[in-house]
Formats: structure tokens, C-alpha cells, sequence
């Protein structure tokens, strides 16, 4: 049996600099995605779900490092986002909320998994 430990994929570090651009990048992915909601004129309180899911994934993301690609955690978030809403490469123009928000959700269900189920089980 080898004895050789499993190699992990190094963590990304950001220069300062690089840091300031990603994040600005971030920043206007989370404008663009807060635009393509409002166009799609979804009731006030479905938007608000929208919107409270999308706030949620920005505090659950914001201390992070960057993903094994170089990109800020929460761009692939908003990306996806803007796919599902409509804008972007492959528009898929969804007037579900439901799904807008599991979109929204589906890497921090992955990321914070531990996290959520502390949560579920002191809930039942």
C-alpha cells in the first residue's frame, strides 16, 4: 500500500492588486444581476426572495480566496444568476424564482454543506 499522501490542489492567493480587480468585477456582476431581476418584473415579494438569496451568497462568499480558476467565488455565483435571469452567454430568460434561487444557491449547498446541516438539525 503506497503511503504517498493525496495531492490537493494548491489555494490561490491574490495580489493586492488582483484582489481590487476581482472584486470590482464582483461588484458589477452583482449590479448587472440586480438589473436582469428587475427586468424580468417579478412580483415584490418574489424579487425579494431573489434578492435576500443573492445577499445571502454575497456574505456566505466574501472572505474567501479565489477559486482553483483565479475568479472570485461569488462571479461564478452571479454568473449562473445572469444565465438563468436572461443575460449573458447561454440565456436561458427563467421566470421561476424557485430555480433562480436554487441557481443562486447551488455552490454554497456544496461549499458550506457542514455549515447548513448544523443548522437543519437545530431547526428539527
Amino acid at each position: 500500500m503506497d503511503a504517498t499522501p493525496a495531492l490537493r490542489p494548491a489555494r490561490l492567493q491574490w495580489s493586492e492588486g488582483r484582489r481590487r480587480r476581482e472584486n470590482k468585477h464582483a461588484q458589477k456582476l452583482n449590479r448587472e444581476f440586480a438589473v436582469a431581476v428587475k427586468n424580468l418584473r417579478f412580483p415584490v415579494q418574489e424579487e425579494a426572495c431573489i434578492v435576500d438569496m443573492s445577499n445571502l451568497m454575497d456574505r456566505l462568499y466574501e472572505d474567501l480566496p479565489p477559486r482553483n480558476d483565479g475568479a472570485h467565488p461569488i462571479a461564478h455565483i452571479k454568473r449562473v444568476g445572469l444565465k438563468l435571469a436572461g443575460k449573458g452567454n447561454g440565456r436561458y430568460g427563467i421566470r421561476d424564482k424557485d430555480i433562480i434561487i436554487a441557481g443562486l444557491g447551488h455552490d454554497g449547498i456544496e461549499d458550506h454543506a457542514e455549515a447548513l446541516a448544523r443548522l437543519g438539525n437545530r431547526s428539527g
